[in-house]
């Protein structure tokens, strides 16, 4: 199921018979294959980071028949993996429940922690504009495509969003993004995320398939951004409503509620209160609260 790399283990192998730990940790399921020449050499107590379910994400994409690139694996068979491991890192709620069902080893919820000082300096202000910002955040990864395509396709096609809005795409996503209408602004990397929600109205995040937390959503919010997704853009979240982010999962739902949005006060309380539920789950110290107490050796209660 994982590709395995000789070199990797000649080095690791080497490495550790120098150096003593008392945590590894591994990114992703892919260096799970690394776990048996850790137990052999090492005493240190090993996490997984999962940074999503594979099985989950594999079954999703299949959906949409998506399938190169991906890994191939059953939900027994990502269990019987992790398993092994000291103790597993879930970055959502969902899943972390999820795990807790079929694991014995401890599951650790660490979801993505955001600086206190993002909710302290930034303030969402409006703006006196002919016409209002729509932002969208991506890498090349084929949901975010996906996501682009359709809003082009369903929603920036219709001229009351063409008469009030700009649409604005950043990140690496830009690369694959070919024969753009010209009226679509594709900017690629920034340097400093900060620059781009100043000027950021809305932003948008219309992602149909995929698994795991989607931090583009939990920034937007951070910084106060009124965020407009879907059903699969909100997975994970704890006891999140219209309130602190719109969603919707059809076309008409999408158009009017980002046609509402026009108004200065819609996007006003939608800012407060999306940056309010950020700040009470995903400051830094909730975030990392048990993962910390799992490196300073207190016991979690159950």
């Amino acid at each position: 199921l994982i590709l395995y790399c000789y070199y990797i283990i000649k080095v690791l192998e080497k490495h550790l018979k120098k150096y003593t730990y008392d945590f590894i940790i591994f990114e992703h399921l892919e260096t799970s294959y690394m776990l048996n020449i850790v137990k052999k050499i090492s005493n240190a107590i090993t996490i997984i980071d999962t940074h999503d379910l594979k099985f989950q994400r594999y079954e999703k994409f299949k959906e949409f028949g998506i399938n190169s690139n991906i890994l191939k694996i059953t939900k027994d068979e990502e269990m019987k993996i992790l398993s092994k491991f000291d103790y597993v890192i879930a970055i959502q709620y969902e899943e972390a429940e999820l795990l807790k069902k079929y694991l014995n080893n401890s599951v650790i919820t660490m979801m993505h922690g955001i600086e206190n000082k993002v909710f302290d300096e930034f303030k969402y202000i409006v703006k006196e504009k002919k016409k209002l910002d729509i932002v969208f955040f991506g890498s090349t990864a084929k949901f975010n495509v996906d996501s682009v395509e359709w809003f082009i396709k369903h929603i920036w096609n219709d001229y009351r969003i063409k008469e009030n809005f700009n649409f604005h795409i950043y990140g690496l996503i830009c690369n694959k993004l070919l024969n753009m209408p010209k009226d679509i602004f594709i900017h690629g990397l920034v340097n400093d995320i900060k620059e781009v929600y100043i000027n950021a109205d809305i932003v948008i995040n219309p992602i149909r398939f995929g698994s795991g937390l989607k931090i583009k959503n939990v920034e937007a919010m951070s910084y106060g951004i009124p965020l407009i997704t879907t059903s699969i853009g909100i997975q994970g979240m704890k006891k999140i409503s219209q309130d602190e982010v719109i969603i919707a999962n059809t076309t008409e739902k999408f158009l009017s509620e980002i046609l509402k949005l026009i108004e200065d006060d819609k996007r006003i309380l939608l800012s407060n209160n999306s940056k309010q539920y950020a700040k009470d789950n995903f400051s830094q110290n909730i975030c990392f609260e048990e993962f910390r107490s799992i490196l300073q050796g207190v016991e979690l209660d159950e």
